[in-house]
């Protein structure tokens, strides 16, 4: 055999490996997972354990990077992008990195809010969401012109996770993707006055409910429902209908559209009109009767504080941050590039 078949054969192979690979590549699912919410409140954690990872949870910084892969069948996968958001709203400003045109109809926010700290759970809701809906807003008018009706797929998505039947249905401000809140440290949490209890799970309920979003508590040793929850979300399945637990002297566990406000026994809301009126008023319950830490203490970046300086870490954040903004401007610049197809 002369060297110049070989060599046709050898082009031959390769020509067939990369179509394989391309159609491997077209039955991968990319879906984006990103954590949000309290200091030091187990985002971590929860990551590695979602992602099945052994080894020991390192403090992050800033906004930290990792991916999952899972295997289907055949050659096929599924590759999870999940992103962390550090130092509770301290870093709110890079929420643009992560929330994109390229992946918002694979989107998942995870809310994890510390609930050893009630005093802090209204304040940090309400700042980071704020922030991750601005960004999600500015992201679908992005889309809506480059994709007339783009804007109209995204709310209808977000309806359909609460259902169009639902009682509260007119009267919700459904978050635009889906919105997972986790309430950790509930083994400290269950230690509380009963009381106490009732009003802090009654007020998450509400505010739950409100965004259109699942509610869940959880420790270390409560049962994993969180990993199923997102399976089902990026299968693009309907889950299994749950009956919610809604008992306050256990580990709340409600799924999308399974809470309302007449369950829920707080505040009247018959329409989206009184909404806003029952958010202030949640927000005074839980401020009358746990006080409200000022975010604003904490919302100047600690790593330009000159009274801690270390060269190492500062070196190490300095290149992160340079990196995120490197990749941040090249989303960017796919996002035109998708827009102008």
């Amino acid at each position: 055999m002369s060297g110049i078949q070989i060599r046709s054969l050898w082009d031959h192979a390769a020509n067939i490996q990369r179509q394989k690979q391309r159609e491997r590549e077209k039955q991968c699912l990319e879906s984006t997972m990103f954590f949000i919410g309290s200091r030091q409140a187990g985002k971590t954690s929860i990551i590695y354990k979602f992602l099945e990872r052994s080894d020991h949870a390192k403090a992050s910084v800033a906004l930290e990077y990792l991916f999952g892969r899972r295997s289907l069948f055949d050659s096929s996968s599924d590759v999870c992008h999940i992103y962390e958001l550090a130092g509770g709203a301290s870093f709110k400003r890079m929420v643009a990195i992560p929330i994109t045109l390229r992946n918002l109809m694979s989107l998942v926010i995870v809310l994890v809010l510390d609930l050893s700290l009630p005093e802090e759970l209204f304040i940090t809701m309400d700042t980071l969401l704020t922030t991750v809906r601005e960004r999600i807003k500015q992201v679908v008018i992005q889309g809506e012109q480059s994709t007339p009706g783009f804007a109209a797929s995204v709310d209808a998505a977000a309806q359909a996770r609460i259902g169009q039947s639902h009682q509260d249905i007119n009267a919700l401000d459904v978050f635009p993707v889906p919105l997972l809140i986790l309430g950790t440290k509930y083994d400290v949490f269950r230690d509380f006055e009963p009381e106490h209890k009732k009003i802090i799970c009654r007020c998450l309920r509400f505010l739950a409910h409100a965004h259109g979003a699942s509610l869940q508590f959880a420790s270390q040793h409560t049962p994993d429902v969180f990993s199923s929850r997102v399976h089902a979300i990026f299968q693009k399945g309907d889950p299994a209908r749950e009956k919610p637990n809604v008992d306050y002297n256990t580990a709340l566990n409600i799924a999308f559209g399974e809470d309302s406000f007449e369950n829920i026994e707080i505040f009247d809301v018959p329409d989206r009109a009184s909404l806003e009126i029952a958010r202030k008023a949640c927000r005074e319950l839980l401020k009358k009767t746990f006080g409200e830490t000022d975010l604003n203490v904490h919302l100047e970046d600690p790593g330009r504080d000159p009274n801690f300086k270390e060269y190492d870490i500062d070196v190490v954040l300095a290149q992160k941050l340079r990196e995120l903004e490197l990749e941040n401007s090249s989303r960017n610049l796919q996002d035109l590039e998708i827009g102008d197809l």
